[in-house]
């Protein structure tokens, strides 16, 4: 199987986010993240779950023994932003921030409006 292993720089976790996934994931688990199109009222969304499985086209980001995985197509996405884990009174969750390819993000921070898309030459 093809691992590509990207540089932390290009999608960042912080150190909440990383002891989060410590503390959820066992040793052959890992937190995936996808984002998904026609959800939510930013028109997509990011969804945040605990796998084992990884594909031909994922990228790993591996920090202090925490991985997050992203898939090729939903890396595009988030490629620059920074991912946190946020624990508030009424919720805890894994979150994207800052994210450059971003237009306008929801209150509840788990939906977005991208940035046009470059199109492509004929």
């Amino acid at each position: 199987m093809f691992k590509l292993i990207i540089k932390r720089s290009f999608v960042k976790m912080t150190q909440e986010c990383i002891q989060q996934i410590k503390k959820i994931c066992s040793n052959d688990q890992f937190l995936r993240l996808t984002v998904e199109g026609g959800a939510g009222c930013g028109g997509f969304s990011y969804k945040f779950e605990i796998s084992n499985t990884l594909n031909t086209n994922d990228h790993i980001i591996e920090e202090n023994g925490s991985k997050l995985v992203i898939d090729k197509d939903s890396f595009s996405i988030v490629e620059g932003a920074k991912v946190d884990y946020t624990q508030e009174m009424i919720r805890r969750a894994f979150l994207v921030k800052e994210n450059p390819h971003a237009e306008m993000t929801c209150g509840c921070g788990t939906s977005f409006n991208p940035k046009p898309f470059p199109s492509k030459k004929k």
